[in-house]
């Protein structure tokens, strides 16, 4: 499945990471839609926890290391979304329709509002961070 454009920040890792956000996304609403909810509930949870602690983690330390302006607010986000995660595992331990339907309804509003604002600021950011870097090597 190819990232589309609208998602891409231009950095590998990000888009990288964004691109398998989005397959689970789709994969779980075509689950849905086929009855197979229980089958993705376990690697749903186990991808978001992955995602939340690694990709997190990477966007705060590049937020670090080049003094992001908007450094703060993207962190607090981060640990609102990592803050959400957890009471949402504590509410669902066990597959459930409604379980099925917020993690979808979680995803799907996380993608919108924080990869399609956030993230495409702090991409444009780094970019322009990196840039004389990129061109010093060549």
């Amino acid at each position: 499945m190819a990232l589309d454009v609208q998602f891409k920040t231009g950095l590998l890792w990000q888009d990288t990471q964004h691109k398998e956000w989005i397959k689970l996304l789709d994969k779980l609403k075509g689950a849905k839609k086929k009855k197979q909810d229980h089958q993705l509930f376990a690697s749903t949870i186990s991808f978001l926890v992955m995602y939340a602690n690694h990709h997190i983690g990477i966007e705060n330390e590049y937020m670090k290391r080049y003094e992001y302006p908007e450094r703060n607010f993207h962190m607090e986000e981060h640990r609102l979304f990592i803050l959400r995660l957890k009471d949402f595992r504590e509410k669902y331990r066990n597959f459930s329709d409604e379980a099925t339907l917020k993690i979808i309804e979680s995803m799907t509003e996380w993608v919108y509002s924080h990869i399609l604002e956030n993230d495409q600021k702090l991409g444009e950011f780094i970019i322009k961070k990196e840039q004389p870097h990129r061109l010093a090597v060549k």
